[in-house]
């Protein structure tokens, strides 16, 4: 073989090669972004997704937020609405001037005003009771303590029957007593009431 004829075999040799390294880099080029747009693409779906659970967890939990806020408002209003009934009647209860039609003694009203007492206090006993899983700790306490003055006037006002002027004095101190705590409990209520609106209005903007 002459010297020219290997010459253009190794030139021919060389040209294949370069022809097909240039289709072999093209192929890889292409095969690059077609792996490239999937990957993108597998990417953007799991994006996708994790946004998708995001924001149900997030509805989810403002779901949770309006649920428990109606809930334990629905709560503080019953609770509230027995306690002020109640407040009526202990302040009726052992007034230091009363009124009575000439057919009946002071006992007889008396005895009247006691059983409508003792009505309003079971009622606000059954609204405690009955909302008890759906508010704080701290409004019960308060409650609570508001509940102790009431059947502390009732215990008291069964058991002694001397209407002096004493009784009469005592009387007036357990209504200022009620009257004082119901002011801490209404004031506790509203305070719970702004934190569970707070806290629903941050997951409503997450």
């Amino acid at each position: 073989m002459s010297a020219k004829e290997v010459f253009e075999i190794g030139g021919a040799v060389l040209l294949s090669l370069g022809v097909a390294g240039a289709l072999l880099f093209a192929l890889s080029s292409w095969l690059g972004k077609v792996w490239a747009t999937r990957i993108l693409q597998q990417e953007q779906a799991k994006h996708a997704e994790q946004l998708s659970r995001l924001k149900g967890e997030l509805d989810k939990m403002i779901h949770v937020h309006r649920v428990q806020f109606e809930a334990e408002f629905r709560a503080l209003k019953d609770i509230w609405q027995a306690a002020s009934g109640l407040r009526s009647h202990i302040s009726a209860l052992r007034p230091r001037m009363s009124v009575t039609e000439s057919s009946e003694g002071y006992d007889e009203c008396f005895w009247k005003r006691y059983q409508g007492f003792q009505a309003a206090l079971n009622t606000f006993q059954n609204a405690i009771d009955d909302n008890a899983p759906f508010y704080s700790d701290e409004v019960f306490r308060e409650v609570d303590a508001l509940l102790r003055i009431a059947k502390h006037e009732e215990v008291f006002v069964h058991a002694e029957k001397i209407k002096d002027a004493q009784w009469f004095k005592d009387g007036e101190e357990s209504r200022q007593q009620f009257f004082q705590q119901a002011t801490v409990v209404g004031a506790t209520m509203r305070k719970r009431i702004e934190q569970l609106a707070v806290r629903a209005e941050e997951a409503s903007a997450q």
